[in-house]
């Protein structure tokens, strides 16, 4: 099985946590250190990424940036929500996904040749049926 990274790692840590809720506090990195199994989200994402690993030498920040693809300053926000509500650091992390994903788009567009020949433009259907002309009102 290929190691989790990027958007799969977002994925499967907040599927983690939904089927996990007692295992995840937002004010515990690894909770391990405390001798519980709680961790917060970037926490739990670096544990899953690398098999339950806790890297010891390297900032955390900077190893999850590199595990899920994200900037600092994303991951600083996801790690600094203190909150239980599920719901809301989904919405986050999933934002976070998705402009993530509006970023590739763009810079997939800005890689493009720019003198290539445009794609042909689909032309329309024609209706399958007949525009019926209005019925003469009786004078």
């Amino acid at each position: 099985m290929a190691p989790l990274r990027g958007d799969a790692l977002a994925y499967a840590t907040l599927d983690h946590i939904h089927s996990h809720p007692e295992r995840w506090d937002q004010g515990e990195v690894f909770g391990f250190y405390a001798g519980a199994d709680q961790a917060c989200f970037i926490g739990r994402a670096v544990l899953l990424a690398l098999g339950g690993e806790i890297p010891r030498d390297e900032d955390f920040i900077d190893v999850a940036c590199q595990l899920l693809g994200w900037t600092q300053e994303n991951v600083r926000r996801v790690f600094t929500m203190f909150t239980r509500d599920y719901a809301r650091l989904a919405h986050e992390v999933l934002a976070i996904v998705r402009a993530g994903d509006i970023g590739r788009t763009i810079r997939k567009r800005e890689y493009e040749d720019p003198f290539a020949e445009p794609a042909p433009a689909e032309q329309p259907q024609p209706d399958t049926v007949p525009e019926q002309a209005p019925e003469p009102v009786p004078a």
